[in-house]
């Protein structure tokens, strides 16, 4: 679990960094070129250079604040699962489950190398996101998990032996 919650922190800090940056151009900074009195003042700038100049800042400035935005608004939506998730982490007592892997393991998240799998109890069905090294369909495990995002570790197995 330590490692689930250092990756969404970590995440949780590229969001707000991004934040940050786009708080500071928009805001602070009010663009990322100089405004068009501090290019016309600039006495090294010829006028063929100034205008070259503003229609950079014209088609690249407003683009980029635009993706930077962009991907500020995916990375926060991204990590309210986690925040909602916050609770648990900060109090240590995360929901368990215990079921029946159901489906075939789905090795091919690559980024964390999770496994993606579906457990049933009899009751309900969990699809979570862990580590299931050596396990298989069949097999009779026990996870802790975070309820929102769907991740979580395996704790203890009843292996069916073929």
């Amino acid at each position: 679990m330590k490692r689930i919650i250092i990756e969404e922190c970590i995440v949780l800090l590229i969001v707000l960094f991004l934040f940050c940056v786009l708080v500071y151009f928009i805001f602070i900074k009010k663009g990322i070129f100089p405004s068009k009195q501090e290019y016309l003042n600039r006495k090294d700038l010829s006028k063929e250079k100034i205008q070259t100049c503003l229609k950079i800042k014209k088609y690249f400035e407003i683009p980029f604040l635009v993706v930077l935005t962009a991907i500020f608004v995916v990375g926060f939506a991204a990590s309210i699962l986690f925040l909602q998730d916050i609770k648990y982490v900060i109090s240590g007592d995360y929901p368990q489950f215990s079921g029946e892997i159901i489906t075939e393991i789905n090795t091919k998240n690559k980024r964390t190398d999770r496994d993606h799998f579906t457990l049933d109890d009899g009751k309900q069905k969990l699809e979570i996101l862990a580590f299931s090294d050596g396990y298989r369909k069949g097999d009779h495990v026990t996870v802790r998990y975070l309820p929102h995002i769907k991740i979580g570790v395996i704790l203890d197995t009843e292996c069916d032996e073929e």
